[in-house]
């Protein structure tokens, strides 16, 4: 009679143990939550590499710089706060804040023509558009 006991309580206990080790198949967030497919043309990331990258990247050294924004990170964004940093990024060189006037001053080859302006507002605007307009 023990055997009959002790064989169905082993086998249920290794089959919850089992259960604690196997993850989820399926484990869908909400449309907001997913993680972005952001897609930087090479004309852009060009101008990106030149003038916003190096200050802008993993291994900066400007944490002020990393925390308004870190271009490694950026894919790892959810949709919602892409759209923010995409914003953000237009509006900071729309309105002439970067690059800063205290770096252009000690490095001008980092500066951006109004063409490149240009094309880093626009794709930034069209980028943020295309997110939100993915469901």
């Amino acid at each position: 009679m023990r055997k009959k006991i002790i064989l169905p309580v082993f086998l249920s206990a290794l089959a919850l143990t089992m259960m604690g080790f196997m993850k989820p198949t399926h484990t869908e967030k909400p449309d907001k939550m997913k993680k972005n497919n952001l897609v930087i043309p090479a004309k852009v990331q060009q101008v990106i590499d030149q003038s916003c990258y190096g200050c802008h990247h993993s291994g900066a050294k400007s944490e002020k710089a990393l925390k308004a924004l870190n271009f490694d990170k950026l894919t790892k964004l959810t949709k919602f706060k892409l759209v923010g940093k995409l914003q953000d990024m237009a509006d900071v060189i729309s309105d002439g804040d970067m690059p800063p006037k205290k770096f252009l001053a000690k490095h001008p080859e980092k500066g951006l023509s109004e063409q490149q302006k240009t094309l880093l507002i626009n794709w930034a605007g069209k980028a943020a558009e295309e997110i939100i307009e993915k469901k």
